[in-house]
């Protein structure tokens, strides 16, 4: 055996078609067996099967199950013969010799007495006299899997016999159950039995019709035939006539015979009134096949599993020879049940197929809200099966097993210790869970299916026979609660074969009345001081009337450009901002506050947030303007300004919108500025006099200009100097535009670099011994600027200002004296400040 891939042809449901005969009826075949359904529309691996090496044998016929020795009984009293011939004597024989396709032989039996001389006979052997069953293996070369292919001929010779009496049924209906099995060997390699049953009914009986003119099973046909041919309502037996002319059936031969007098049982070997027009009638013989599918399994060469399926018969009438159909036409013609009329023989093609055996194993999770999980029990949950009429797994899975987790999650699922076999494709297996309880509405809460995932035995998603995911498709309807297997694809390989379809449900709850608020606290916030905290609130409130749980809540602060945030504390207790215990990790999606707490009606909860943040005036994107906030026509903050932050609720747990869910702060520029004070020495300390501007950018770029009024004096003391509050984390130049008298300018500007802890200078080796920067740890730091004396040229010896020396030299003393009592006072006062 070897697989190949072309596409298979679809396979339509099968359908019941019967001759519809007047004249001469053409006998009705068809076997009552599970008939398989929709076939794949994508290519499907070809099984080439040399089927010349096909054999049967039929085995074990027995007419009643409680003697101790069945066989020996049948054989015996009901006169059972094989042909042919099995091993043992012919009372001891339980099967015929094995048959196969070219040998053009069919295994078979006869049974029942015949009339000879006028008494009953019962044959030494086989006997074309009895009513016979036989079957001849076929010689199909190429299967596809999951389409029908010719198994072989079925043959039912239908003579009138005898039956045995003490096989007769206990009701007094007449008639006998026959049943045995026929053993197939496909290829010496899928062998196995196949149970039937047959039911030789009495030839005395009585047939009812239906509206069509078809025979009616039940009995309870109310139409019949008139003298022509025409239908209408049965005529009945009144004393000694009839009510109507519609008191005709046809018999044997198809001629129209009227009822017996009284309108009773008719006898078929009298020419009977008792056949309609599909040539059914009271006396069929009906073989049923009790059993469709192989007990043995042939794995492919990818250890993926198979087995012979029986479909059904097609209705061959009187001719013995079975075509080889295409899948499709056989398809279309199959037959549910295989009926025989009396008298006459009947050939029936036996179709199969070869199916994928798919091993099912059901799990069950659930989920809820935080408040359910704490509220509510976890039940039972049932399943129905509802799948194909007449498929093996409506017959064979029952329903399956009830499922209940042992608690919220998948981590809890419950698995049904059973697995279920699925053929595939086309198996027409379909489960349906019950509802638990009432459903939810909008007012009270319940159960919902919410979905169910199929997955392989090697994790991948289950497909079905289009290349889609199966669950994803209408075979899963959450409305109905069912999940159809029918279109499951086939497997690749074994580690595919296992499926575990998982159901997923739901407890929900009823539709939340809940609102969600936010709110701005405030902030500490403080000129010079670029880190700060911002608070919020957010409310949850419950205006329902049962308790709700709040689901999960997200802060998402969106600061303005240059504010960075460092950490986030949540807590319903506002003291424990702050604290490690309520700090919270950041995500893609925010900071997650909770999962969801339970809210009682008419109560809120409150969950308060602390957002920590630093500014940096230099980052990219910063303006003063956008650290105000901003809102939209709404009324609802826009983010990117200020300390804006909104709070993102579950969805459906917001009755009043997203509209009220920010909130904003305005954070003054100050907070990223800092002052820088100016301290100007001589060569007699402390000067004034000095006038000084301060650059944002390096004074020698083209077009650089000052920043307005950015360096004052300090009206109590000229030599201190103040900056305006500058923007940190950015580089100045201070510039000396006027020294003091007698001392002579800066030649450079002095280059700074202005952060949150204070001044360092661009260039500290340049400016030794002229600018220092005092680093106290408080701010403002302050640079000092040391101006250097104004040369003064000497006279000539024996000038006229020779004699002015003395009056000039107690002049500087003095001088020098009262300087240096001047700097004492200035810095006592610098020093008390």
């Amino acid at each position: 055996m070897r697989l190949s891939a072309p596409a298979a042809p679809p396979r339509p449901a099968a359908a019941r078609r019967f001759p519809r005969l007047l004249g001469a009826l053409a006998l009705v075949l068809a076997c009552l067996l599970n008939v398989a359904h929709a076939a794949p529309s994508v290519a499907v691996p070809t099984m080439q099967v040399d089927l010349g090496a096909t054999s049967a044998q039929i085995h074990n016929v027995v007419t009643r199950q409680d003697v101790s020795n069945p066989e020996r009984y049948a054989n015996t009293h009901a006169c059972v013969r094989y042909s042919p011939r099995g091993g043992g004597s012919t009372l001891d024989m339980t099967t015929t010799a094995t048959v196969t396709s070219g040998s053009g032989q069919y295994a078979a039996f006869s049974y029942g007495r015949y009339r000879q001389n006028g008494r009953q006979v019962c044959p030494d052997d086989f006997s074309d006299q009895q009513s016979s069953v036989g079957f001849l293996p076929g010689d199909t070369r190429t299967v596809s899997v999951g389409a029908p292919f010719l198994i072989g001929t079925m043959h039912h010779h239908n003579a009138p016999i005898f039956t045995d009496p003490g096989s007769e049924r206990a009701d007094g209906s007449g008639g006998a159950l026959i049943s045995g099995g026929m053993e197939v060997d496909l290829a010496n390699t899928i062998r196995t039995s196949f149970p039937w049953t047959l039911d030789e009914t009495s030839n005395i009986c009585r047939s009812t019709f239906d509206a069509s003119g078809d025979y009616d099973p039940s009995g309870n046909g109310g139409y019949a035939f008139d003298s022509t041919g025409a239908i209408g309502p049965r005529a009945s037996w009144q004393f000694r006539g009839w009510s109507s002319d519609y008191h005709y059936a046809y018999d044997r031969s198809g001629r129209l015979r009227s009822f017996p007098a009284g309108d009773t049982s008719a006898s078929g070997s009298d020419d009977g009134a008792l056949y309609g027009l599909d040539g059914r009638s009271c006396e069929d013989d009906v073989l049923t096949m009790t059993a469709v599918s192989s007990d043995s399994v042939w794995a492919d060469a990818n250890g993926v599993p198979y087995k012979l399926v029986l479909r059904g018969f097609v209705n061959n009438g009187r001719n013995e020879t079975c075509t080889v159909m295409d899948p499709e036409t056989a398809e279309a013609r199959l037959e549910t049940s295989f009926v025989t009329q009396e008298n006459n023989d009947t050939y029936g093609c036996l179709y199969g197929s070869l199916e994928q055996v798919r091993q099912v194993t059901f799990a069950k999770d659930v989920s809820g809200s935080a408040i359910t999980q704490q509220t509510v029990g976890i039940p039972q949950f049932t399943y129905t099966n509802v799948s194909q009429t007449g498929s093996s797994a409506l017959e064979g899975w029952g329903d399956p097993s009830p499922l209940r987790p042992t608690g919220w999650g998948g981590e809890h699922a419950a698995t049904d210790p059973r697995t279920y076999e699925l053929f595939a494709p086309g198996g027409g297996a379909a489960v349906r869970e019950d509802q638990s309880g009432p459903a939810p509405t909008e007012s009270t809460p319940g159960w919902r299916l919410s979905g169910v995932t199929c997955t392989q035995g090697d994790g991948t998603p289950l497909l079905d026979q289009d290349g889609r995911v199966l669950d994803q498709t209408d075979a899963v309807n959450l409305d109905a609660g069912t999940l159809d297997l029918d279109r499951a694809g086939l497997a690749r390989s074994s580690a595919e074969v296992p499926i575990t379809c998982t159901w997923h449900n739901e407890y929900v709850d009823p539709t939340p009345r809940l609102r969600v608020e936010k709110t701005f606290i405030g902030s500490d916030a403080t000129a010079g001081t670029p880190t700060l905290n911002a608070d919020y609130a957010i409310t949850v409130t419950n205006d329902g009337s049962t308790a709700q749980d709040t689901g999960a809540l997200v802060d998402r602060p969106d600061l303005a450009p240059g504010l960075t945030v460092n950490t986030v504390w949540a807590s319903q207790d506002q003291g424990l901002l702050g604290q490690p215990q309520s700090v919270v990790q950041g995500a893609a999606d925010g900071y997650r506050l909770t999962e969801g707490v339970p809210v009682q009606p008419g109560q809120s909860q409150v969950f308060y947030v602390r957002v920590n943040a630093t500014l940096d005036p230099a980052a990219s994107g910063y303006t003063d303007e956008n650290l105000g906030c901003s809102q939209t026509g709404s009324g609802a903050y826009e983010a990117g300004h200020g300390l804006f932050n909104e709070v993102l609720a579950e969805d459906g747990k917001d009755v009043d919108g997203p509209g009220n869910n920010t909130a904003c702060g305005p954070v003054d520029p100050g907070v990223g500025r800092l002052p820088v004070t100016i301290h100007k020495t001589g060569v007699m300390g402390d000067v004034s006099g000095a006038v000084f501007d301060v650059y944002s950018m390096d004074p020698s770029t083209p077009g650089a200009a000052p920043v307005d009024r950015g360096v004052m004096v300090n009206p109590d003391d000229g030599s201190l100097f103040t900056t305006v509050p500058l923007d940190i984390n950015h580089d100045y130049w201070l510039v000396e535009t006027q020294a003091p008298a007698g001392h002579q300018r800066l030649s450079e500007p002095v280059g700074f670099h202005l952060a949150a802890d204070g001044v360092t200078l661009l260039d500290p080796e340049t400016a030794a011994g002229t600018v220092t920067v005092s680093r106290t740890g408080r701010v403002p730091d302050t640079i000092t600027i040391h101006d250097t004396a104004i040369a003064v040229p000497l006279p000539l010896t024996g000038g006229g200002l020779a004699r002015l020396l003395p009056a000039l030299g107690a002049a500087a003393l003095f001088a020098g004296s009262g300087a240096a009592a001047l700097h004492q006072r200035r810095a006592r006062r610098r020093n008390a400040r």
